[in-house]
């Protein structure tokens, strides 16, 4: 009985060791894949942002609203109206 225990222990020592690089190889490729997930992820978002950006900034035209944090004719805070192109300041009266 005890030669018959020896044969199986054997057996499966030999099976657990060709498992084992295939066991190995496959956590290495699900670690792979979990960092090419992140990075197509972060891609993707960028991605995005971009579009809704390009989007945001076409209504803007269109609407005549010049471009976003560059407006037309910028409001000061103290209600004058400034000319972007000269940078002249006028209160008071309309341009």
């Amino acid at each position: 009985m005890s030669g018959h225990l020896e044969a199986s222990t054997a057996t499966l020592a030999a099976d657990v060791a060709e498992m084992k690089p295939v066991t190995d190889d496959v956590k290495r490729r699900k670690l792979m894949g979990i960092g090419a997930l992140g990075v197509t992820g972060i891609a993707a978002m960028a991605r995005g942002v971009g579009v809704a950006e390009a989007i945001r900034r076409i209504a803007f035209v269109i609407l005549g609203k010049g471009w976003p944090g560059n407006p037309k004719r910028p409001r000061l805070s103290n209600g004058a109206k400034g000319c972007v192109a000269t940078g002249s300041i006028s209160v008071g009266t309309e341009q």
